[in-house]
């Protein structure tokens, strides 16, 4: 039983998860790391550390990747906060006025927020990283 109660704490405290960093081997091998993390190439052998690339150019990538994911829960927190009460105490036709919303900011709004935080990430997540 201990060991089914630590199990589920665990799962109510997980982070957004880490943008991974590709890392292509010289013989062609490819890796999806975090930052932090080595890997050892299986068909040549070399070592590859993450920790080369400075750490606060890849934690500003991070916040702006965070950033993008929780806006979206917070706008959909956002409008079930106002809609719900609106269709429970008045009427469920505001149900209508929820879905417009949702779908324009579906199709209108966060398509320009994913183009920018793929042209930040494009632009500033360029390192060079040597095997050791």
């Amino acid at each position: 039983m201990q060991q089914l109660s630590t199990a589920r704490a665990g799962a109510y405290n997980r982070r957004v998860k880490p943008p991974p960093i590709t890392v292509t081997c010289d013989c062609g091998e490819r890796a999806s790391l975090v930052w932090g993390e080595r890997w050892a190439c299986p068909t040549c052998g070399r070592q590859w550390n993450t920790r080369d690339i400075p750490e606060d150019e890849y934690r500003r990538l991070e916040r702006v990747v965070r950033r993008y994911q929780i806006q979206a829960v917070a706008f959909i927190a956002l409008i079930a906060a106002v809609f719900v009460p609106l269709m429970v105490i008045i009427d469920v036709r505001f149900s209508i006025s929820a879905l417009i919303l949702f779908f324009a900011w579906a199709l209108l709004i966060r398509p320009r927020q994913r183009r920018r935080v793929l042209e930040i990430a494009r632009e500033n997540a360029r390192w060079e990283l040597h095997p050791e």
